[in-house]
């Protein structure tokens, strides 16, 4: 982060940065981005939940138990219970703006 807003503060820009991060549990990534400020939301399909503490999203990186995969008896070849547990997902954020 304070890389960039160093570069922001060098550049000619008048926009701000958004810094946002999210766990992928599914992939097992702890993600992190940059976009400008103007976006009017960020480019998800899932809903969102923003979080107040980056800590929040850390937390559920570290202690994911899918981080080394996804353990066989979590696996089920029963389609119709499959059906049932299935819901939209709501992924966690923190977004802080940068500048």
């Amino acid at each position: 982060m304070s890389n960039r807003i160093q570069q922001l503060k060098a550049s000619e820009l008048s926009h701000g940065l958004l810094f946002y991060v999210w766990f992928d549990e599914q992939a097992g990534n702890l993600n992190l981005n940059f976009i400008t400020a103007n976006h009017e939301r960020l480019p998800f399909r899932a809903d969102l939940e923003h979080v107040d503490s980056l800590d929040i999203i850390l937390n559920e990186f570290l202690t994911s138990k899918y981080l080394e995969g996804i353990p066989f008896e979590d696996l089920s070849d029963d389609v119709a219970s499959m059906g049932e547990s299935i819901s939209d997902p709501v992924l966690k954020v923190y977004q802080k703006k940068l500048m």
